[in-house]
């Protein structure tokens, strides 16, 4: 029981690093994309030329199908975590239903009891934890987080190259 609570606290931890992580490539390279794009508007001035026109027409587009690519990414993922989060809502409660009927029913005082502590460790094992929840917390993060990550890396090495 300890193992499995500390493998999934290791298992919330490296998830929020892997989160981390992935923020960072993401912000740095769109900060290079950034000061890249900002430097050809500069130098084109108030009349760009066909290929700055069609870079600033990608950067709108992007901009648009990211967010609705994110968009979908947190719908789906968040349907999949409401998914499972209820199951594990009407698991627990179908379990501590069924040994809390089977106390009711007790008929001797050591029976009561033994059925008490069975009752006690249902409730102890199907309360919700931290750690899920932190858990589906950066799932859906890194969901949303995906597509434009996405988009900046593939970016960055795009106009690097000229």
């Amino acid at each position: 029981m300890r193992r499995a609570r500390r493998s999934s606290g290791l298992n919330a931890f490296s998830s929020w690093l892997r989160l981390a992580q992935t923020y960072t490539e993401m912000t740095t390279a769109a900060m290079q994309v950034v000061a890249h794009r900002t430097k050809r508007m500069t130098t084109a001035g108030a009349r760009p030329n066909a290929r700055d026109r069609r870079e600033l027409a990608l950067m709108v587009q992007e901009k648009v199908d990211a967010a609705a690519h994110s968009a979908f990414a947190v719908s789906s993922e968040l349907l999949r975590v409401n998914h499972r989060s209820a199951m594990r809502a009407w698991l627990a409660m179908m379990t501590v239903s069924a040994d809390a009927l089977s106390l009711a029913g007790s008929r001797t005082a050591s029976q009561a009891v033994a059925r008490q502590i069975r009752l006690g460790r249902a409730l102890q094992r199907t309360a919700p934890t931290i750690t899920a929840l932190s858990t589906a917390t950066t799932s859906l993060a890194s969901a949303a987080l995906k597509p434009v990550h996405s988009r900046a890396m593939r970016n960055a090495v795009r106009l690097r190259r000229g």
